[in-house]
């Protein structure tokens, strides 16, 4: 299955959107987080985010899985575990293709 995707950084320094695409047992994960924000730390966050939601995504075969997954994962580290702390942020589209379907 072909797909692409395409990026207009326009005045921003950085851009902060991420696209990730993973297939595991026939089942295939395409994700984008949009990154709020500009700067190193969204963009970086927003990488890691896609990839690890893809794979975890494709590997529980529901984009909700996955997306479940990996916010747990996140939720469980220490330093995001102050209600005060600054953690970059993201919106995310998943969608997810069981094996031998188009």
């Amino acid at each position: 299955m072909a797909h692409a995707s395409a990026q207009l950084i326009g005045d921003r320094s950085h851009q902060c959107d991420a696209t990730a695409t993973y297939t595991h047992n026939g089942a295939r994960a395409y994700v984008l987080c949009d990154g709020i924000g500009s700067s190193d730390a969204v963009r970086a966050w927003t990488l890691t985010a896609a990839r690890r939601v893809a794979r975890a995504a494709a590997r529980h075969a529901g984009a909700e899985a996955g997306l479940r997954a990996v916010y747990d994962s996140y939720a469980a580290e220490p330093e995001r575990s102050d209600q005060y702390a600054d953690v970059p942020n993201a919106c995310a589209a998943v969608a997810v293709t069981p094996p031998a379907s188009r």
